[in-house]
């Protein structure tokens, strides 16, 4: 996936992502991670053409993840909110089934 390019704290967060939701799940939310973050305040415009939400993380996600960690304030903030974003597939999947309720605890672990 090319996360050797980005902090650690940042390729850890993605890669147990892609583990617990799969490949597509992972870059899905990080895909929409980027467009949700991508505006430059000072200039009120887009960093970047928004992108496409397949989950096929290639180049163009890699580089608005490159230009969004250069503009931000940190890369607490990404993994900050791949986490709450994770945290909320998982309320989902148990308000959608009760079967699955009965791993919220371990999955909510999966969260910080």
């Amino acid at each position: 996936m090319g996360l050797a390019r980005f902090p650690q704290p940042v390729a850890n967060e993605i890669f147990e992502q892609t583990v617990n939701l799969g490949r597509g799940g992972a870059g899905k939310y990080l895909q929409r991670l980027c467009n949700a973050l991508n505006y430059n305040k000072s200039k009120g415009e887009r960093l970047f053409t928004d992108l496409v939400e397949d989950g096929a993380v290639g180049n163009k996600t890699l580089d608005a993840l490159s230009a969004i960690l250069a503009r931000r304030s940190g890369e607490a903030d990404v993994v900050h909110a791949l986490n709450c974003m994770q945290g909320a597939h998982y309320v989902g999947l148990a308000a959608k089934n009760f079967q699955h309720r009965q791993f919220m605890d371990g999955w909510m672990k999966r969260t910080y």
